[in-house]
C-alpha cells in the first residue's frame, strides 16, 4: 500500500439528516465497510464510481454486468437514499456503498483494488478562489493511478475543468490518455448529464490507463 494521499477531507454542511430507520438499516447491510473482508478476498472485480449522484450510472452497470462488484461512493444522503430504494425494488445484489469522502476509501485499500474507477461530472467548484476545492488535480490523479488495474473515466461539461484535467494528465508520467471525447450527445443520461445537455453544454470524457512506461506493479 503506498503512502497515505494527503488532502482535507470533504463533509458537507447541507447534507440531509435522515430520520428513517429503515435508510440506515438498508445502508449498513450494503457498506462497503462492512464487507471489506469479501471485497479483499473475491475473485470477482470490482468497480468504483465517485460521487454517484442519484445512482443512476452504478444501477444501470451494476443490472448489465451482474458478474461484477459496484461500489459507490457518495456523501449526500438524499441520493444515498434513492440508490437504496432502487437496489431494494430490484433486488440488485452486486451493489455496495461508502458514505462518505471517497479519500477515505481509497486511502485505505491496496493497490490496484479497483479494475475501473469512474468519475462522472465532479463539482466543478467554477469559482477561481475555489479551484483549490476541486476533487481532480495533479496529486489526486497520481495517487488514485495506484487503485485501479485497468480505466479511470472521468467526465466533466465544465471547459475550465476539462482543460485543467487535460493538461494534468499530460504532464502525468504515471497516466497516458486511452481516448478522449468530446460531444453534446449523451454517455448515459443521469441527472447531472441530462442536465447539462439541456444546457447545451459541451461534454468532455476521458478514458484514462496507466503509461506502461512509468507503471510500477
Amino acid at each position: 500500500m503506498n503512502k497515505e494521499f494527503e488532502y482535507i477531507s470533504y463533509r458537507s454542511r447541507r447534507n440531509k439528516i435522515i430520520t428513517d430507520n429503515k435508510f440506515y438499516q438498508s445502508l449498513c447491510k450494503l457498506s462497503f465497510q462492512n464487507h471489506i473482508e469479501y471485497m479483499l478476498n473475491t475473485n470477482q472485480l470490482l468497480n468504483l464510481e465517485i460521487g454517484f449522484g442519484s445512482g443512476e450510472f452504478i444501477f444501470y452497470r451494476a443490472k448489465r454486468d451482474k458478474d461484477n462488484i459496484y461500489i459507490g461512493s457518495e456523501v449526500y444522503n438524499p441520493g444515498i437514499a434513492q440508490l437504496l430504494s432502487k437496489i431494494e425494488k430490484n433486488n440488485v445484489d452486486n451493489i455496495y456503498i461508502f458514505n462518505d469522502d471517497a479519500r477515505d476509501l481509497l486511502n485505505k485499500i491496496p493497490n490496484e483494488l479497483f479494475n475501473n474507477i469512474y468519475i462522472l461530472f465532479p463539482d466543478p467548484w467554477p469559482k477561481k478562489k475555489h479551484f483549490k476545492r476541486r476533487l481532480i488535480n495533479t496529486n489526486f490523479l497520481k495517487f488514485i493511478a495506484t487503485k485501479f488495474s485497468s480505466n479511470l473515466f472521468i467526465i466533466t461539461d465544465h471547459l475550465n475543468y476539462a482543460e485543467n484535467i487535460l493538461y494534468d494528465v499530460l504532464q502525468s508520467n504515471c497516466l497516458t490518455i486511452k481516448k478522449m471525447k468530446i460531444s453534446n450527445t449523451s454517455f448515459f443520461r443521469t441527472k447531472y448529464e441530462s442536465k447539462a445537455l439541456k444546457n447545451l453544454n459541451t461534454i468532455f470524457s476521458f478514458a484514462l490507463t496507466h503509461n506502461t512506461d512509468n507503471h510500477a506493479l
